[in-house]
């Protein structure tokens, strides 16, 4: 019989899709409230996202059409790391990915939008 730990989750219990993204920066980030802080962040970046006006207007003149193109592939990224168990070649990979997030996400937030 195995010995049930009410504090350690099983690996082989993935969240559902949509938190695939937090799930993976949450393993890439070895303390807990620094990992608080990472998806308190990741979260709020989105909601940032919506309150920007004129963010896709013009999107292929502005500059931030690549980085926005980097940032959707860097969180289909983190969707299949976030489905892989935690080893360290895929926690590796996240950390990578979460400095990759932040440094597109500072980008896009303070880039000028070009005046036409």
């Amino acid at each position: 019989a195995l010995e049930a730990c009410a504090l350690l989750t099983p690996l082989h219990i993935v969240p559902e899709w949509y938190f695939l993204c937090q799930y993976a920066m949450l393993k890439a980030v070895p303390n807990k409230n620094a990992g608080f802080i990472v998806l308190l962040t990741s979260i709020f970046a989105l909601f940032f996202f919506g309150e920007i006006r004129n963010l896709t207007t013009f999107c292929l003149l502005n500059n931030n059409s690549f980085s926005l193109s980097f940032f959707f592939l860097s969180s289909l990224s983190f969707l299949w790391i976030g489905a892989q168990f935690p080893q360290e070649k895929f926690l590796s990979y996240a950390r990578i990915l979460t400095l990759y997030y932040y440094l597109l996400l500072m980008c896009i937030l303070f880039s000028k939008k070009k005046n036409l």
